[in-house]
């Protein structure tokens, strides 16, 4: 089995991922006529977790809703 380093943080800020992965998703969103809006939740605790795979989990969500709304 090949294991990688893991690359886990702490301190993540949830919000901060969400705005993240909709700067990178809304031209597309755009151009498919599908306004994105980020209403962040104000009591988020920090995560410990990878941020660059829980914003590519997130930015996944949003395309797939972008193509759902889209339809």
């Amino acid at each position: 089995l090949v294991q990688r380093d893991s690359a886990v943080t702490r301190g993540i800020n949830v919000n901060a991922l969400a705005a993240d992965a909709i700067h990178v998703l809304e031209p597309q969103a755009r151009a498919q006529g599908v306004t994105v809006r980020l209403d962040p939740g104000p009591d988020l605790p920090p995560i410990t977790a990878d941020g660059i795979q829980i914003e590519q989990v997130m930015l996944n969500l949003m395309l797939n809703g972008v193509q759902a709304a889209q339809g």
